[in-house]
C-alpha cells in the first residue's frame, strides 16, 4: 500500500491552527481544523505585532504584496511615563539593522491575517470546520469527541487552542500562577486627527508603551494607518473577563481605572465603539513537554508557549511552530517513522520557546513594576540617562548601547525555523 501521508485533527482555528494546517497540507498530509467559533475570526477587532522573524515567514509564503498593503512599519519603540506621557526610553529600528534582518517590524490587522491564513489553508486542501467544539480528547488511540456526538479519529491531534487550552490539560499538568486582564480596542485615525492632543499619533510610526503602576498601555497604528490599536493591560478588575477574544463590549460598560494614566489615554478610549476584554494567565515556568507520553497529541502556539499580553513574539512563535512542524514532516515518508519527527519538533521548539518566554517575561517585568518601588526608580533613571544616546542617528550611534539593546533582539528576530529543521535533518537524516 502506498503511503498517503498522516492525518491530523487540529483543535483551534486561529493563527497557530491555520498556519499548521497550511504547512502540514503542503507537506503531503491530511488536516481537519476544528474551531468552536461559528463566526469567522475576520470580524475580530485589533491588530497584532509582527516582528522580522514572522514577517520573513509570511513573505516566504508569498504574502509580500499583501503585507505592503495592510501593514504599518514600526520605526521605534517608545517608553513613556504613564501619568505624563513623557518620553523616557527609546529603541530605534535603524534601517541598517532591519536590512540585515531581511524584514521589518510591522503591525497587521488580525482579521485580515486570519482571512489570508484561512484561505491559504483551504487552498492547500485542509478541511476547516467552524462552529465545532471538541469536548474530549483521547490520546491512545487518538480521537476527538465533538459536542454534536461525532467522533473523529486521526494519527495525531494538535492542540492549537490558546492560553486556556483544553489539550494542554491532556498533555501535561500545569498550575496557573496568576492572572491579569487586557482590554483591546481600535479607533479610526480619522477621528483622532480632529483632536489636537491626538493628532500626533497619526504622524509617527512607532510602538508607544505607557508605563503605569504595575500595568501598562500599548498603542500603535494598524490597518494601513487607518486605525489605532490600544491595549490596556491592567491588574485587578470589576469585570468578569473571559479568555474569549471575540467577545466585544462597550467601553462605557467597564470602569477603566485610568486615573494613573495621562488624559490622552482616556480620550482615545472614549473614541472607541467597542473593546475586547480578556483574561490572561501568566505562567512562570516553561512547559516541560509539548508532546503527550503516547506521542499522539502535541501542543502548538499559545497553548505551548503562553507569553505575556502585548508581547511581540506571540504570533511569531505560532508561525515558527507551523514552519518547524511542516518542514520536519515533509521528510516523513512512512507512518512508522513519524514519531521520530514529532519528537524532533518537541526538542527544537522547547529550547526556542524557553528563550522567547524568558526574554518576553524580562521585558514584561521591566514595564510593569509597581510605582514607588526601588525597581521603578532604577528603571526610570536608566531609561532617562540612556535616552540621549539612544536617540542618535545611525552615523552617530553609541555602539556599546546598540550592542546592549540589540543582543537579545537579534537572537529573537534573526531566527529561521526552516534553518533549524535543516540543521537537524543534516545531522540525523542519514540515520533515518
Amino acid at each position: 500500500m502506498s503511503y498517503e501521508g498522516l492525518s491530523f485533527v487540529i483543535i483551534g482555528g486561529s493563527i497557530a491552527g491555520l498556519s499548521c494546517a497550511y504547512t502540514l497540507q503542503n507537506a503531503g498530509h491530511r488536516v481537519t481544523v476544528l474551531e468552536k467559533s461559528a463566526t469567522p475570526y475576520d470580524d475580530r477587532l485589533g491588530s497584532i505585532q509582527c516582528p522580522p522573524n514572522m514577517t520573513r515567514i509570511l513573505k516566504t509564503w508569498g504574502l509580500t504584496e499583501w503585507i505592503d498593503k495592510f501593514s504599518v512599519k514600526m520605526n521605534a519603540i517608545v517608553m513613556r511615563e504613564g501619568s505624563t506621557g513623557e518620553k523616557m526610553g527609546l529603541v530605534i529600528f535603524h534601517p541598517e539593522i532591519m536590512r540585515q534582518l531581511r524584514a521589518d517590524y510591522v503591525t497587521l490587522p488580525y482579521r485580515s491575517l486570519w482571512s489570508v491564513l484561512h484561505d491559504m489553508a483551504i487552498r492547500a486542501g485542509a478541511d476547516i470546520r467552524l462552529g465545532e467544539t471538541a469536548v474530549q480528547v483521547d490520546p491512545d488511540p487518538p480521537s476527538v469527541l465533538l459536542s454534536s456526538g461525532e467522533e473523529l479519529r486521526a494519527d495525531y491531534i494538535i492542540g492549537a487552542d490558546g492560553y486556556e487550552s483544553m489539550i494542554k490539560e491532556v498533555v501535561l499538568d500545569h498550575q496557573l500562577r496568576g492572572a491579569m486582564d487586557r482590554r483591546s480596542l481600535t479607533v479610526p485615525t480619522e477621528s483622532m486627527r480632529q483632536d489636537e492632543d491626538l493628532y500626533w499619533i497619526d504622524q509617527v510610526w512607532q510602538w508607544d508603551i505607557w508605563l503605569g503602576d504595575g500595568s501598562c498601555v500599548h498603542g500603535f497604528l494598524s490597518r494601513g494607518k487607518r486605525e489605532y490599536t490600544l491595549e490596556l493591560i491592567l491588574s485587578g478588575s470589576d469585570w468578569e473577563f473571559r479568555q474569549d477574544r471575540n467577545g466585544q463590549v462597550c467601553p462605557q460598560d467597564i470602569d477603566m481605572h485610568l486615573s494613573h494614566f495621562e488624559p490622552r489615554i482616556g480620550k482615545i478610549v472614549r473614541l472607541a465603539d467597542k473593546l475586547i476584554p480578556t483574561t490572561y494567565y501568566l505562567y512562570q515556568e516553561d512547559c516541560p513537554n509539548l508532546v503527550h507520553e503516547s506521542g499522539n497529541v502535541l501542543l502548538v502556539g499559545e497553548a505551548a508557549h503562553p507569553l505575556p499580553p502585548g508581547a511581540g513574539g506571540n504570533a511569531a512563535a505560532c508561525l515558527e511552530d507551523a514552519v518547524t512542524l511542516g518542514e520536519l514532516l515533509s521528510h516523513c515518508k512512512s507512518k512508522d517513522r513519524a514519531p521520530i519527527f514529532i519528537a524532533a519538533f518537541e526538542d527544537i521548539r522547547l529550547s526556542r520557546s524557553s528563550y522567547i518566554r524568558k526574554s518576553e517575561h524580562f521585558r514584561w517585568g521591566l514595564i510593569t513594576v509597581p510605582s514607588g518601588s526601588k525597581e521603578q526608580k532604577m528603571r526610570d533613571e536608566n531609561f532617562r540617562s540612556a535616552l540621549p544616546r539612544a536617540s542618535r542617528g545611525w552615523e552617530d550611534a553609541d555602539e556599546e548601547l546598540l550592542r546592549d539593546i540589540w543582543d537579545d533582539y537579534i537572537t529573537l528576530f534573526d531566527y529561521e525555523a526552516q534553518e533549524a529543521v535543516e540543521e537537524w535533518w543534516t545531522r540525523w537524516g542519514s540515520l533515518i
